[in-house]
């Protein structure tokens, strides 16, 4: 059997187990979700991935089997999670569109995706110029990768926004955070050029990748494994939200977000690590309609001040704490994107029979009760 015709098996075996009327009720309920309706019949919700890597490092084919061989696993879970390709996450590759080299480093199995700095002082940003494709960008790549999708897989599958990260993060890629600190204050128009010049990179990117994937595109990549109706929001990484102040993050940040927020529609917001300081100015600014942690809790960022302006994708969530984070959203009136960790018996995928009802049992006693 050829690589297509064993692309097309696997995919009549997804449309077996994911059928249409599988696949509407769930988008219904993230659409209910995202325009603060009452729920259809319970919070949307998914397990987290099995074994999908997130980083961009693994050939196309050898991604998208990798891909099509965890949606068959996780096809006979009820939870809301929508078959579709993720290209994945390269933290430096968006400075490649201003020719900066990028590298991939396995540090004892920590995987560093990352570019060398482009702009060793300060003063190397006034000869910087504008973003643009080159022929052989990380970004090219991905979008080569998406119309190979879906072009092998005949439209059947929609595919992700990738995790490209945020303007003020790829201007930190391009300069280093000592320089852009410092430059903020000491050569603004030298910091407005450059996170001007990011802001313009990420704009053209989900631009094109809209232009690649049309109506296939799903403009997410939280975890990649939820969905969102075109328009209603998009996804950015910004990792350096930890450690700004308030007031940085308003006067040096926002406007950039702003002008994104503009082009597109309010948006979801993520960063790594503890960021409570500016959980409460996310709430309350009408730039941002989500905010998703890689670490902090819903706990944590009520306590922070977090309120019902946003959508939550809250860190954390697994079978053991289900019950005190569903009891906090109702207690504090709060929507949520869940994300249900733990629940694989193991992660490859090798289960028995015992794993499989253990699993199907926590399912349907523990889930599902708590989330309708």
């Amino acid at each position: 059997m050829d690589f297509i015709d064993d692309v097309k098996k696997k995919l009549d075996i997804i449309d077996e187990l994911f059928p249409s009327d599988r696949i509407e009720k769930s988008k219904e309920r993230w659409r209910r979700l995202w325009n603060r309706e009452p729920i259809l019949d319970r919070i949307p919700f998914t397990y987290s991935p099995i074994k999908a890597t997130y980083w961009s490092i693994t050939p196309k084919e050898e991604r998208l089997m990798m891909y099509l061989d965890e949606f068959i696993l996780r096809g006979s879970f009820n939870d809301d999670f929508i078959p579709s390709y993720f290209a994945g996450c390269h933290q430096g590759g968006m400075a490649s569109l201003f020719g900066a080299e990028t590298f991939v480093v396995d540090n004892k199995g920590e995987l560093d995706t990352n570019c060398v700095r482009l702009l060793p002082e300060i003063k190397d940003a006034e000869t910087l110029e504008p973003p643009r494709f080159r022929g052989d960008t990380i970004p090219e790549r991905w979008l080569s990768d998406d119309a190979w999708v879906i072009e092998v897989t005949n439209g059947r599958l929609p595919v992700h926004i990738v995790d490209c990260f945020g303007p003020v993060d790829i201007a930190a890629k391009l300069w280093g955070f000592e320089n852009l600190f410092v430059a903020s204050y000491d050569e603004p128009e030298l910091y407005k050029k450059v996170v001007n010049y990011s802001t313009d990179a990420f704009i053209m990117f989900i631009e094109a990748q809209r232009k690649c994937a049309g109506d296939l595109l799903i403009e997410t990549h939280l975890g990649a494994h939820d969905w969102v109706e075109t328009g209603k929001t998009i996804s950015m990484s910004m990792d350096c939200m930890v450690m700004f102040s308030t007031p940085f993050f308003e006067d040096n940040c926002v406007p950039y977000l702003k002008k994104i927020a503009d082009t597109y529609s309010p948006f979801i917001i993520h960063a790594c690590g503890q960021f409570g300081q500016l959980i409460k100015y996310i709430c309350d600014n009408p730039n941002f309609n989500g905010i998703h942690t890689g670490e902090m809790t819903l706990a944590e960022m009520i306590e922070a001040g977090g309120n019902d302006g946003v959508l939550y994708i809250p860190a954390g969530v697994n079978l053991y704490n289900l019950e005190e984070n569903t009891g906090l959203l109702r207690q504090h009136k709060l929507s949520a994107n869940m994300t249900i960790n733990g629940f694989w018996e193991n992660n490859s995928g090798n289960w028995s029979q015992k794993d499989i009802d253990k699993m199907k049992k926590n399912h349907e006693e523990i889930v599902i009760p708590l989330l309708s």
